[in-house]
Order: structure tokens, then sequence, then C-alpha cells
């Protein structure tokens, strides 16, 4: 008989109440993560860190814009033990570095993610590769796979214009001519398929 499975506690973090959605979805498959909380703001992650001490937080900055020293000094002064895995255009080339924190490129999979949260190998993580392998054979261009990367993290039309400053309908545009490259249907499918997103994780 096996021993009891660890269980990890997380606060989700992010601007994007679609990302944490798509997040949220994803964590469910797994019966030893618990998410605890979700957070929009700095003073919301301030808070639950101190009311749960989780085990992980995992927030975008890509829409928050946080300092990110200013959630080191809220993770060391309410929760020092937490581990916090971030999102951020700056990544591990900005020179910031922490014991606790972990870098996760915008290309990582869901089963990264998982690994990171059990505990396995979290330096694999900074070596992904910048491109999916199962991306190469459709011939997206660079701007379709960057369309395709924030799609896989949750972002909506509007967070991608923003991001890339450029309107909601080229957005579109980017999205019909993958969507005709892969036989695609809509965006759910486009994470099952290049992303490899749980099977489980349905849309009801």
């Amino acid at each position: 008989m096996s021993g009891k499975q660890e269980t990890r506690s997380i606060i989700l973090a992010s601007g994007s109440k679609f990302f944490l959605g798509g997040i949220r979805k994803i964590l469910q498959e797994a019966d030893d993560i618990i998410m605890v909380a979700e957070a929009c703001t700095l003073e919301e992650i301030e808070g639950y860190l101190a009311g749960t001490k989780a085990d992980f937080l995992f927030f975008d900055n890509r829409i928050l814009r946080v300092d990110i020293d200013k959630i080191s000094n809220s993770v060391l002064t309410k929760s020092p033990l937490t581990k916090v895995i971030y999102l951020d255009d700056r990544g591990k080339d900005s020179g910031y570095t922490h014991p606790n924190f972990i870098h996760l490129p915008r290309e990582a999979t869901s089963q990264e993610l998982f690994e990171i949260l059990r505990g396995k190998a979290p330096q694999k993580i900074e070596q992904t590769q910048k491109t999916n392998p199962d991306t190469k054979k459709h011939g997206f261009t660079k701007m379709e796979l960057k369309v395709i990367e924030l799609i896989a993290i949750g972002y909506t039309n509007k967070d991608i214009a923003n991001a890339f400053s450029i309107s909601e309908k080229t957005v579109k545009a980017h999205l019909t001519n993958i969507f005709k490259k892969t036989g695609i249907r809509n965006r759910y499918q486009l994470q099952l398929v290049i992303y490899k997103v749980p099977p489980k994780a349905k849309v009801r």
C-alpha cells in the first residue's frame, strides 16, 4: 500500500480573469494541488499570503506589472516559505534572483508546471526550448507563435492586442490563419493540440 500523497497549496494571481480560469481548470486535474485563493492585485496577494501561508504563489506579471521586488518583500514578510512561480516579459534575463522564485517561460507546458509544484527538477524549466516542437510542422509565423503562446496561458484577444500594441481585428486575423493551418475550430482545441492541456479539462 502506497503512502499518502502530499498535497500542496497554491495562490493564483493575474490581472486577467480569463487566465485565472484557465489555470484553475488545469489545476483541478491534480488531486494533490489545492488552489486556496485567486488574487488580482498586490494587496490581495499580500492578504492571501498572510492568511493561507500557501506553498506556492503563481502569478502572471505581464498584466499586473507589479515590481518583482515588491512581491519578494511580500513573500518574505507574509509567508517566507512560499515559493513563487512567475510569468514575466523580462524573465530570467532580468537579472533578478531569489532562492524561492522560479521563472516560468510562456512556452512551458502544463506538465512542466506540475513538475515544479511537485518538486521535480525545477531547473528544467529554465532550459525549455523557445518553440514547442508541435508548432514547427504547421509553418506558423513568428507573430502567430506569439499569439498561440498567449492563448495557451489564457489571454483574451484584448489582452493580446494590448501586449503587442495591435488591434483586436489584427489578433482575430492571426487566429483565423492559425485555425486554417491547424484545422482547429476554437481556442480550447488549440490549447489541447499545441500545448497538451490535460484532456479532462473540458468546457462545461
